[in-house]
C-alpha cells in the first residue's frame, strides 16, 4: 500500500490496518519456513505497510504534541522558592 494511500485514513482505520498487516505478515512468515510461500515478494510489502502506517501515526503523534505546546501558554520565568534558597547559600557560603 502506497503512503498516499494511508495517509488520509482516520486513526482507527491506521489501526485496523495495522493489525491487519501484522497478522498478514505473521502468516507470511509461517508460510515462507513452511515453504508454503512462493512469492517472497508480498513479505517485504507486508512490511513496508506496517511501517509506512507506523510512519504516518508517529507523524501524527508529533503534530498533536507541537500543536498541543503551541496552544499552551508560555510559562514565566519566576524563581522557585528552592531556587531562591539556593542561590542565597551561594552568595554567603
Amino acid at each position: 500500500m502506497k503512503i498516499a494511500e494511508i495517509t488520509p485514513k482516520t486513526d482507527a482505520e491506521l489501526v485496523a490496518l495495522l493489525a491487519d498487516s501484522r497478522k498478514q505478515l505473521a502468516q507470511l512468515a509461517i508460510d515462507s519456513r513452511t515453504k508454503q510461500a512462493a512469492n517472497l515478494k508480498e513479505i517485504h510489502a507486508a512490511k513496508k505497510t506496517v511501517a509506512r502506517v507506523l510512519t504516518v501515526q508517529r507523524q501524527r503523534q508529533l503534530q498533536e504534541q507541537e500543536q498541543a505546546v503551541e496552544a499552551a501558554p508560555a510559562a514565566t520565568a519566576t524563581p522557585t522558592p528552592l531556587a531562591e534558597a539556593t542561590k542565597q547559600e551561594a552568595h554567603h557560603g
